[in-house]
């Protein structure tokens, strides 16, 4: 009897080389990838007697069901009657939700699971499995006469179990959108699957199937009765297309290792490429910190200057006391978190930058930090280690004040904000501790390369920060804001099912750059989160190289604004764009 499951999260396409199947490791003789459909002919003539799963990259993506995603109307339409059977609202209490999909997908998908009985030939035909799409008659009479489906679903963007046992069915696995990642019981080798890949697993394989996030896709499940196909007409199209080869680039995306390792900096220690970001969280600091830590983030970027509550100045609690607030009340062990704040250039006689950094870890409830930054550094007239006069309160005496904090052990690395390469060099030359990172604006249109190749040279970590765009808008007073309106990032987030901030990011941290997006969105903070482990091929990266300067540097005299764009028409992910 088939069981359609069909799962609701947001996912994406598998691809693999067959000529590379050692790639696979200890997994190498569980499963086979083609890119190309079989029918079921194919399926029970070559595979389900060898015992071993089929990877089937892209082809889902012709299915009507797969069209219909892309169109929010057409896919309510579809399902507009389907009654929810059961749901689980925040992972851990059940309870009956009498709605339609449409308002459910609607009103109350974030942080919930549910479940819907779904029946009827239009659904059917949406849901084109291998096994239904054949000449073979006892296949057609077997999915004829069973056709009971399930659709089961989350937009929880925390990593999600969608199979997680030795199957006792054969199964059909399809993603719709997003990604998955498939590891065998007691292995160690593992696999994406991408928006469009179809896998069939033979009864009797333990696999665990997991989505990155919010994903979309279909299980098919039966106890195949038919054990002959060879009365079939259809040619076995595995048999004459089995040496198809594909790119080194699909076969990376395939084998699912891509995430970003932790960066090490000249002092030893270790930091997280990506953190979260607290310069706009102001009353929301401490839930959007916690939230944070518990999805698995482990760098917060704060600053002395940054407000812990609903008003940018004059303010009274400040976002160093909720961090620490908010580590302290966190299962996560101090020694695990990477808490990055940065000196108030207001306050660069090293007396008060003592005094100002001190206060800091009192803030943040810690015995040390991480991470201390000048918060803006400019060379000014006075020499390294000069008092008198007006030097009293030069930037280098509170260089001078970082690296006695650094002696002391109050503080583990020190560096730089906002800083323009001559002035990068002229520290460098009289420094006695090393910078290990420097943090300055850094987006696809501003790309920062001359500080960055200083960095590279000097084996500096480089930070960014204001990879979305904020800083044409807040600083340049520009109308729109150019990154997030960029017609080749919404064109690379289209070819590779991401939404554009993830393009940036992933971007960014291929890049070398460590980012710490600002969100106040729990969805996003998953999402940001998650790029640490996505894909994005060498000519989409290129692409975004090549971006750099094409609406001018702001930093440069005789700089205008360009005019904003005519805006555009909604295009295809608009299915998770509304959720």
């Amino acid at each position: 009897m088939y069981k359609l499951v069909l799962v609701c999260f947001l996912c994406c396409l598998l691809a693999a080389n067959a000529n590379q199947q050692k790639d696979l490791g200890d997994i190498k003789d569980l499963i086979e990838v083609i890119d190309y459909e079989i029918s079921g002919e194919d399926l029970l003539q070559n595979f389900k007697s060898t015992g071993k799963a089929l990877v089937m990259t892209g082809v889902s993506k012709k299915w009507p069901m797969f069209k219909a995603l892309r169109d929010v109307k057409t896919f309510k339409e579809t399902l507009q009657n389907v009654e929810v059977v059961s749901s689980m609202v925040h992972h851990d209490s059940y309870a009956t939700q009498p709605s339609t999909i449409g308002e459910f997908i609607k009103d109350a998908l974030y942080g919930t699971k549910f479940e819907l009985d779904l029946d009827g030939q239009s659904i059917n035909n949406m849901v084109q499995m291998p096994v239904a799409l054949t000449s073979c008659k006892p296949l057609l009479d077997e999915f004829a006469e069973n056709h009971d489906m399930t659709m089961t679903g989350t937009k929880t963007l925390m990593r999600s179990e969608i199979v997680g046992s030795c199957t006792t069915k054969d199964m059909m696995f399809t993603v719709m959108s997003g990604t998955a990642k498939v590891q065998y019981l007691g292995k160690k080798s593992k696999f994406l699957m991408h928006s469009g890949d179809l896998a069939y697993f033979p009864q009797g394989q333990c696999v665990h199937i997991k989505s990155n996030g919010t994903f979309l896709g279909v299980t098919m499940v039966w106890k195949n009765t038919v054990s002959d196909a060879s009365e079939c007409e259809r040619p076995s199209a595995y048999s004459k297309m089995k040496d198809v080869k594909m790119t080194e680039e699909d076969w990376k995306m395939t084998k699912g290792d891509n995430e970003i390792p932790d960066k090490t900096l000249n002092t030893g220690f270790t930091m997280p490429p990506i953190g979260l970001g607290t310069a706009r969280l102001l009353g929301q600091t401490y839930m959007m910190v916690t939230s944070a830590l518990e999805l698995g983030y482990r760098l917060i970027d704060t600053a002395q200057i940054y407000s812990g509550e609903e008003s940018y100045e004059d303010f009274s609690v400040t976002s160093e006391e909720e961090v620490g607030r908010a580590i302290k009340d966190s299962k996560v062990k101090r020694e695990d978190i990477f808490i990055v704040t940065k000196l108030d250039s207001d306050f660069t006689s090293y007396e008060d930058a003592i005094e100002r950094c001190l206060g800091s870890l009192e803030r943040l409830q810690t015995d040390y930090i991480d991470l201390l930054l000048i918060h803006e550094f400019g060379v000014d007239k006075c020499k390294y280690g000069d008092k008198s006069g007006k030097c009293v309160k030069s930037r280098w005496q509170a260089w001078l004040a970082l690296e006695d904090l650094q002696s002391r052990g109050l503080v583990r690395s020190i560096g730089v904000s906002n800083i323009f390469p001559r002035d990068l060099n002229q520290l460098l030359k009289v420094a006695k501790s090393k910078v290990s990172v420097v943090q300055n604006w850094f987006d696809p249109l501003h790309q920062d390369r001359e500080i960055r190749d200083i960095c590279a040279e000097k084996e500096i970590v480089y930070m960014g920060y204001g990879t979305f765009g904020r800083m044409w808008i807040d600083d340049f007073e520009m109308k729109f804001n150019p990154i997030l309106t960029n017609t080749v990032l919404k064109d690379v987030g289209d070819q590779h099912d991401l939404p554009l901030t993830s393009v940036i990011l992933r971007w960014a941290l291929e890049q070398d750059v460590v980012v710490i997006p600002c969100t106040t969105d729990h969805e996003h903070l998953e999402l940001n989160l998650g790029t640490r482990n996505q894909f994005l091929r060498e000519e989409s990266l290129e692409r975004i190289e090549k971006l750099d300067d094409t609406i001018g540097n702001p930093d440069k005299r005789n700089w205008k604004a360009p005019e904003a764009p005519t805006p555009e028409k909604p295009t295809k992910d608009e299915f998770r764009d509304e959720l």
